[in-house]
Order: C-alpha cells, then sequence, then structure tokens
C-alpha cells in the first residue's frame, strides 16, 4: 500500500521529471508533447485520486500535484497561444 504524498516517478517510472513545471521547462519538446504529457498526467493524477477514495490504494495526497499540473497546462497554453498571435499574418 502507497501512502504519502505521490511524485511523478510513482506515477510513470519512464519520466524524468520530478514536477509539472520541469515538463514545461523542458527544451527537447515540442509544445504538443508538452500538453500531451501534462494530460496524460493529469489523468492518471485523477484516476489515482478516484482509486484513493474509494479506499484502494491507502492515504495518497495527489491533491497539490493535480492542481500543479492543471496550472502548468494552462500557463503553457497561455504561452503557445501568445507566442501565436506575434507570429500571425496580418492583413496590409
Amino acid at each position: 500500500m502507497i501512502s504519502g504524498k505521490i511524485e511523478l516517478t510513482h506515477i510513470n517510472h519512464n519520466l524524468p521529471y520530478s514536477h509539472p513545471k520541469q515538463i514545461l521547462e523542458d527544451k527537447h519538446l515540442s509544445h504538443q508533447q508538452k500538453v500531451t504529457l501534462l494530460k496524460d498526467l493529469e489523468y492518471d493524477l485523477r484516476e489515482i485520486s478516484v482509486a484513493d477514495e474509494e479506499n484502494m490504494l491507502g492515504n495518497i495526497t495527489t491533491g497539490s500535484l493535480l492542481e500543479e499540473t492543471r496550472k502548468t497546462l494552462l500557463q503553457l497554453e497561455k504561452k503557445h497561444f501568445k507566442d501565436g498571435e506575434k507570429k500571425a499574418p496580418t492583413k496590409q
């Protein structure tokens, strides 16, 4: 049974990140790869949260990591939108 605070490595052992912001800051990933990783992470955290509510895993705290994941995804989308506006063609 797992107990306590959960980290990214508990969810996916293949991820070399310990915090969602590290995904955002990784220069080797494309925008779409970052979005995919963060959305997959959010989904996994929600699944863990549901399992915890059903007392299937013990006492696991996913709330703060889920919140950070959602904030990071929102930050990524805002940045992408702003960058897209700067590069958009104009009608002149």
